[in-house]
Order: structure tokens, then C-alpha cells, then sequence
């Protein structure tokens, strides 16, 4: 079984460090976000991602952060309501289902959550039933490779892996990027 991230550990999502390594309006911008769009935040966590993706999407768009563990979901709603954020949705999802309909997300994104997940194939392909026609799912995951940070490197998974795994569920790759020496991404879109 995977390593799930421990939510009492909730304070390292905001370490500057993350935030150098991660600037997450920047990944998202890459990744395609725009105005208007519905993002899928996947793993939401406090809502690194998904407050950023809230001033980018504006008033037009929707944020839908979802998270399986209750004491992440209650954070970020806290957080929200803090900072006013109207344009976001917070929902607690299932182990193997994010709670979102079909066909209504741009751009779903998961950030460092692949590799917790046991039934990978699975999980993406419910993701994918939420997207678009044109839709597009990113994955920013952690670099195969021993660091004194994340998870075990045995619970890591090769850029390749995560490409295969898209295909797999019926998703092309349209985008690679190695991001730093610890973090990469993988885009993919629907191909029917």
C-alpha cells in the first residue's frame, strides 16, 4: 500500500521552500489554465494550488478542490471562507472517486498524489470521465530519484511511467516538462 500524505503534517505545504520549488501560478499558467476555465484540483490539500487557479480562472471560471482526508477539506474550507474565494468549490472525495460530474472540467491537476494511489489506472480514469471534450489532466509529480525530501523512491514513479499510465486510460501525452532537479509534469489530453 502507498504512503498517503499525513495531514498533521498540513504546515509543510506552505514551507517556502515548497513555494520556490513549486510556484504554482507559474505551473498552472504552463499547464494552461486560463480565464473561464473549471479547474480540478485533485489532492487540494490547503489549497496551494487552488487559490492561484482561483485569480486565474476569475469570476468566469470555477476552482473544484477536492481532497480525501477531512482535515484537509476543513482547512481549506476555513481558508476559503477566509479569504473569499467565490469561485471555488470544496469537496471531500472518495478513495477512488473525486465527487465531480462528467464532462464539465478544463483542466484537472493532481500535484505529488499519483504515487499514493494503489489502483493508479483507476483513479485516473475517473478523472478523466470529469473532462471536457477537451480537456486536459496535468500530473507534477516528484523526480525517481533518492532526496532528503518526499516519499520513499521506491513509491516514485519514472516520467515514462506516467505517460504510459495517460495511455492507458485513453489519454495522449501533449506535454513533458522537467520542472526542477525534484519535481516534473506530464500533460494529457482526451484522445477520442
Amino acid at each position: 500500500m502507498a504512503h498517503k500524505f499525513n495531514p498533521g503534517k498540513m504546515c509543510k505545504l506552505d514551507d517556502p521552500g515548497r513555494i520556490k520549488l513549486l510556484p504554482a501560478r507559474e505551473i498552472l499558467l504552463r499547464a494552461g489554465l486560463k480565464g473561464g476555465d473549471t479547474f480540478l484540483d485533485v489532492g487540494a490539500g490547503t489549497g496551494y494550488f487552488a487559490f492561484p487557479a482561483s485569480e486565474i480562472v476569475g469570476s468566469d471560471g470555477k476552482v473544484i478542490a477536492v481532497d480525501v482526508s477531512g482535515e484537509m477539506v476543513a482547512e481549506l474550507q476555513a481558508r476559503a471562507a477566509k479569504r473569499g474565494a467565490r469561485n471555488m468549490e470544496i469537496r471531500k472525495s472518495a478513495e477512488y472517486d473525486v465527487m465531480v460530474e462528467h464532462g464539465v472540467v478544463d483542466l484537472a491537476f493532481m500535484c505529488a498524489v499519483l504515487h499514493e494511489i494503489d489502483e493508479k489506472a483507476r483513479f485516473l480514469a475517473r478523472i478523466k470521465i470529469t473532462l471536457k471534450p477537451a480537456g486536459r489532466l496535468c500530473i507534477v509529480e516528484w523526480v525517481k530519484r533518492v532526496m532528503d525530501m518526499g516519499p520513499p523512491v521506491g513509491e516514485r514513479l519514472e516520467m515514462t511511467e506516467t505517460e504510459e499510465l495517460l495511455g492507458t486510460v485513453g489519454l495522449k501525452v501533449v506535454g513533458r516538462d522537467r520542472l526542477n532537479d525534484f519535481f516534473y509534469s506530464v500533460s494529457g489530453a482526451r484522445s477520442e
